[in-house]
């Protein structure tokens, strides 16, 4: 009993010094300090998608040469453009449809809608290379959807992009 007596002392000092906070670190911090570990993380792949793009990635990189005057949602053209860089970010192509929304005797506006698919950061990089093209082609609307492949089953994240092109007919008169 005496020697028990002895160590009171400094068990109730460890527990104090080491027991206390690993019990408070248990039951009320450990689902925080996870938290923000994960938003940490999360905030690193951000910054390294914006560096990427902005830095070293789509900006320095070569894109495809549109020709000005050509209309590439009339003739499909676009696919040409796409297809190169749906490689280059692991996306791909599902789906292109061409319309023609107005015509008139100096003008016509074609609009398309492409569907994309992949993982979300190779998507979102797509869509800054597409925005980056040079040409007439703009893009006027963009859903991110959670879509089901019909034979798998499985679950497969889709871009749609709306486009617009505005082709201007040359006048001899002007």
């Amino acid at each position: 009993m005496k020697r028990a007596k002895n160590y009171e002392g400094a068990v109730k000092l460890f527990l104090l010094l080491i027991g206390t906070p690993l019990l408070v670190y248990w039951a009320g911090i450990r689902r925080t300090v996870s938290l923000w570990k994960a938003g940490r993380e999360t905030g690193m792949l951000i910054e390294a998608a914006r560096t990427d793009t902005v830095g070293s990635g789509i900006v320095s990189e070569r894109l495809p040469l549109v020709r000005d005057g050509e209309n590439l949602l009339k003739s499909g053209g676009l696919l040409g453009v796409v297809t190169p860089l749906a490689e280059r970010y692991g996306v791909s192509p599902e789906k292109y449809t061409p319309c023609l929304i107005r015509e008139t005797e100096d003008a016509e506006i074609y609009a398309g809608e492409l569907t994309l698919t992949g993982g979300y950061l190779p998507l979102t990089r797509m869509l800054a290379a597409l925005e980056k093209l040079p040409g007439s082609v703009r893009i006027v609307s963009v859903e991110y959807r959670l879509g089901v492949r019909p034979r798998t089953r499985e679950n497969v994240l889709q871009l749609t992009l709306v486009l617009q092109q505005i082709t201007i007919h040359s006048n001899d008169r002007l």
